[in-house]
């Protein structure tokens, strides 16, 4: 009895770590694209936005804020999750607000890479 006990606790153990390592990853991934959000703030001073890229624009900046609210209500992997979705959302925005600027056609719609999503679309 006492072993089925302390490998339960054990378990559980090992699963707060794995969710909070990933928790603090989806943290620093919220990070780096408000920090891409910031530039591009930046970069909207300089260009005219047509209705389109106004769009995207918000739905980049309200993809940034819903991560930034799930992360925070984060309590289990599953959410973490949603959190990385999110974002995928928002970055997807953000580049095609990029290319209306470029005058560049709108991108296709990809997964973020496997292994990191911050290396953009899989």
């Amino acid at each position: 009895m006492v072993r089925i006990g302390r490998r339960r606790r054990a378990a559980r153990i090992a699963e707060l770590e794995a969710f909070w390592l990933t928790r603090r990853a989806a943290g620093e991934d919220v990070t780096t694209f408000g920090e891409e959000l910031a530039q591009l703030h930046l970069d909207t001073f300089l260009t005219p936005l047509d209705d389109t890229m106004r769009s995207d624009y918000e739905q980049a900046l309200d993809a940034y804020e819903r991560a930034k609210a799930r992360l925070a209500e984060s309590a289990a992997a599953s959410d973490v999750t949603d959190v990385t979705r999110t974002l995928a959302d928002g970055r997807f925005a953000h580049a095609c607000v990029l290319a209306g600027r470029d005058g560049t056609p709108r991108p296709t719609r990809r997964e973020p890479c496997f292994f990191n999503p911050d290396h953009g679309p899989g």
